[in-house]
């Protein structure tokens, strides 16, 4: 008993000294946070029911056991205070996710991600479908991009036939040009607000973020249960890279590749009622961590971007994403009216009605230019030619 309450002491007395030297380092929390970071597995379940259960008592802190518990709690919160202080700014917080970005105006994507979904129209329109077992199907492309490096996507869902499974996949290529996207560019706009790519936050934040600037309504469930299948849609799509390199000191070719869903759900919140089919909060991440932004160079976009229709999204991301591959402020962008067509999904409308596509087309270069995504754009015989917007030096 005696070794027992010395090692105790002894591991209360290492805690004690961590925390002496983070002195003066202010945490706000409360029971949301506890919930998410023992959801996460940040925290050990036992240390959160201890603080749910003690948190409002007089006798918090004073035993032994409640000592450490209460020093195990305050570790993890100085350890993970990015999930727990969301609603700080990055400036108060001195920290952005990529440097000499005007988070006020535009956000970056890591471009080993921006530049592989610039050929999303083309993985989707690939996709062949895979029956794994029993009710489990995958839906994969491949294809390689100018430097000859493979990128796949694909995306795994339930299906109760073939047939079935072919008309999921239909809808999913449709829903992942629009409404998935935004809120994909939604994640990485949070990502760059908090200045991390692992967070935490409301659920409804996220949903803010592509939401009409006007509205004054709450979000209905409706609205809450379609944004949370979009957000598992996009953990079950999965964007991978691979390349071929020579083994160090050999002459031995081997691929190298990784991956990781467009967004990975880590933990979240709900309420303990039945009918709700969302959390309320949830931790996410955007980027694996083998994927550090450090030596990507972001891609980036206007945060109007997510103010455009779910049917304009592609279009304006595929331009800015050319955009930032230029790698210089202010180029101008040339593509060919197939170009336009096929990132504004005017495919099947020129097709059958060139004129008409043409003109649905000029809408959607105006409604680009109206909302600031890009700074203007001419017609030319042979195409349109497009001027970026400068990039904003913080």
């Amino acid at each position: 008993m005696h070794e027992l309450i010395k090692k105790i002491l002894d591991k209360q007395k290492e805690l004690e000294e961590y925390l002496f030297s983070h002195v003066g380092t202010h945490i706000s929390f409360s029971q949301e946070h506890i919930h998410l970071l023992v959801e996460a597995g940040k925290l050990p379940k036992e240390v959160g029911d201890w603080f749910i259960q003690n948190h409002t008592k007089e006798r918090f802190g004073k035993s032994c056991d409640n000592a450490l518990f209460r020093d195990q709690l305050l570790i993890c919160l100085l350890h993970h205070r990015h999930l727990v202080c969301h609603d700080v700014s990055p400036s108060s917080q001195g920290s952005t996710l990529f440097e000499n970005v005007n988070i006020d105006e535009e956000f970056g994507i890591a471009n080993c991600i921006s530049n592989s979904l610039y050929h999303l129209e083309e993985l989707l329109k690939n996709m062949e479908i895979t029956k794994l077992y029993e009710s489990m199907y995958e839906a994969k492309s491949s294809i390689k991009n100018a430097k000859g490096e493979a990128i796949s996507l694909s995306y795994s869902f339930q299906s109760h036939s073939d047939e079935e499974a072919k008309t999921l996949l239909k809808d999913y290529k449709s829903t992942m040009m629009t409404k998935g996207l935004k809120v994909w560019l939604a994640h990485w706009l949070m990502a760059n607000k908090l200045g991390r790519v692992e967070y935490s936050c409301h659920m409804i934040e996220i949903m803010k973020l592509i939401a009409d600037d006007n509205r004054e309504a709450f979000f209905s469930v409706k609205e809450k249960e379609e944004h949370w299948a979009l957000t598992k849609m996009l953990e079950m799509s999965k964007l991978s890279r691979e390349r071929k390199i020579k083994k160090r000191g050999t002459s031995t070719e081997i691929i190298q590749w990784i991956e990781q869903p467009l967004v990975e759900i880590l933990g979240g919140e709900r309420e303990m009622l039945k009918e709700d089919k969302y959390p309320t909060a949830i931790v996410v991440r955007v980027l694996m961590p083998r994927m550090d932004t450090k030596g990507f160079a972001p891609s980036l976009y206007k945060n109007t971007t997510l103010s455009l229709s779910p049917s304009d999204l592609f279009l304006a991301f595929k331009l800015q994403t050319r955009a930032s591959q230029k790698k210089q402020d202010n180029l101008e962008i040339h593509v060919d009216w197939d170009f336009i067509f096929e990132a504004g999904n005017l495919q099947i409308t020129a097709a059958s009605n060139p004129r008409g596509a043409r003109a649905k087309a000029r809408k959607k270069m105006d409604r680009l230019q109206e909302n600031n995504v890009i700074e203007k754009w001419n017609e030319k015989p042979i195409g349109v030619c497009v001027t970026p917007k400068k990039k904003i030096e913080t």
